[in-house]
């Protein structure tokens, strides 16, 4: 019996230490906004629903703002994945507003489907087109990565790809409905399955000089306790993936998954729930045009505690 329970203690740490703390689900399935740090004006409804039993209902008449709020930690790189459903816009300006850093990304959903993009100064960077069926729930996928390119996917199809937005200092996270100029104007819409990942993993450009090939350094420092910074090179734009294994060969992190102009970075690692030990990481880079590998490598870093 003892050799059970050690056995489901071990699985149940393992599972818990796999993934690092950086997702914030809503909460709206239980009809409770106190995940957010602040509600100014939406609110819960059990009417409209992706999944679960209740959504965060907005109402926009003539000016009037209807937001929740979460403020982030410091963070470079952030992704929002949440379901909209739309019911009504208005004559002018009738929109839905998903901001970082004040106004990050903003998206005026009107009948023109014209959606603005605002950099971290508030200056407008992007205008694409895009599309939101009334009366469906339509899915959102919004990432800024830590290089400052923004990327949005709606019902699975990309509509940016790279809007220069820069990398602000905080984020927070803005979600409202609002009616703009025309006293016609109006919009009920409804937010559901909102999931937020930020990293606490910084990864940093340390060269503007282009390299001549694609390189994976050792890490330093090494042994280390219990963060250490890793180093590599790409000569070329690509899709970089860094991941973190234990001894045992199993994937227990990863801290870069993203498409990185050419250049030299460093990537920090903090190991603080992590036992000493020997662990791994492994650099894959993959050509853009076809998704294809094109250079991989692995090393060998120490955890000492």
């Amino acid at each position: 019996m003892k050799t059970l329970i050690y056995f489901f203690l071990i699985l149940f740490l393992n599972t818990t230490c796999t993934f690092p703390q950086t997702t914030f689900s809503d909460g709206f399935e239980t009809g409770d906004f106190s995940k957010w740090d602040n509600n100014v004006g939406a609110t819960i409804s059990n009417a409209y629903h992706h999944t679960g039993n209740y959504s965060a209902k907005f109402c926009g008449l003539f000016s009037v703002t209807n937001k929740i709020v979460k403020n982030n930690i410091q963070t470079s790189y952030m992704k929002i994945d949440f379901y909209v459903y739309a019911t009504d816009f208005g004559e002018y300006y009738s929109y839905l507003q998903f901001g970082g850093n004040g106004l990050v990304w903003y998206y005026a959903i009107t009948g023109h489907s014209q959606g603005d993009i605002y950099n971290c100064t508030h200056s407008l960077v992007n205008s694409p087109t895009i599309y939101f069926p009334l009366n469906y729930w339509n899915h959102v996928t919004i990432e800024r990565i830590s290089t400052g390119f923004l990327y949005v996917w709606i019902n699975g199809v990309q509509c940016v790809d790279g809007a220069t937005v820069g990398s602000c200092p905080y984020t927070d996270i803005a979600i409202q409905g609002i009616s703009g100029s025309s006293v016609w104007g109006k919009m009920t819409s409804y937010i559901d399955d909102i999931i937020i990942n930020y990293s606490s993993v910084g990864i940093t450009p340390i060269s503007s000089e282009v390299p001549n090939k694609y390189k994976l350094s050792q890490n330093y420092p090494n042994p280390f306790n219990p963060t250490t910074n890793i180093k590599f090179d790409i000569p070329k734009t690509s899709l970089v993936k860094m991941t973190i294994y234990d001894a045992l060969g199993r994937e227990i992190e990863i801290l870069v998954n993203e498409k990185l102009k050419e250049g030299s970075y460093q990537v920090d690692w903090n190991a603080s729930k992590y036992p000493s030990g020997v662990y791994f990481y492994k650099l894959e880079i993959a050509d853009l045009s076809v998704r294809a590998e094109k250079f991989s490598d692995v090393k060998k870093m120490i955890l000492l505690k």
